[in-house]
């Protein structure tokens, strides 16, 4: 059995803008709950809507952007908090131009303590990035494209 993640905690509540973007990013990711509580008594429980449909996006969060078409999107599998170079070295992972191999660590995403990694999808070369180093990005955002070797 797989063992759960342990987000950070938390010391108040998110604002309400945060909370209508998380819940677009758990409709997105396909899930639909979302429960937190910390130490001090502090208790959030997320639902996103039941419908077979997610909702529309609030207007002000960011959707995923078109790569060209002859390269393949880099999408985030989590969201947080972009790092395109690595915080030990201050090295970009990936940039535009650099040849990259299929599941090569090409950017990271923080949030509290946890970090995911973002993988290539394919083998290539970087052609755009197109988020921000620091961005707080949603599930599946288009963060750069490459071009399949």
């Amino acid at each position: 059995m797989e063992k759960p993640v342990t987000l950070p905690h938390f010391d108040t509540l998110p604002s309400p803008q945060e909370i209508v973007q998380i819940t677009h990013w758990l409709q997105q990711a396909g899930l639909h709950e979302l429960e937190l509580k910390n130490s001090q008594g502090l208790h959030l429980r997320l639902v996103a809507g039941r419908g077979s449909q997610p909702a529309n996006p609030p207007p002000n969060v960011q959707t995923t952007e078109a790569a060209e078409p002859a390269t393949t999107p880099v999408t985030t599998p989590y969201f947080g908090h972009l790092l395109l170079q690595d915080p030990a070295t201050q090295k970009a992972f990936a940039p535009v131009g650099h040849t990259v191999r299929e599941g090569e660590s090409v950017a990271i995403l923080g949030l509290g303590s946890i970090t995911v990694a973002v993988h290539a999808p394919c083998a290539g070369v970087v052609s755009n990035i197109i988020a921000q180093e620091g961005e707080l990005v949603g599930y599946g955002r288009t963060i750069m494209s490459i071009k399949p070797a």
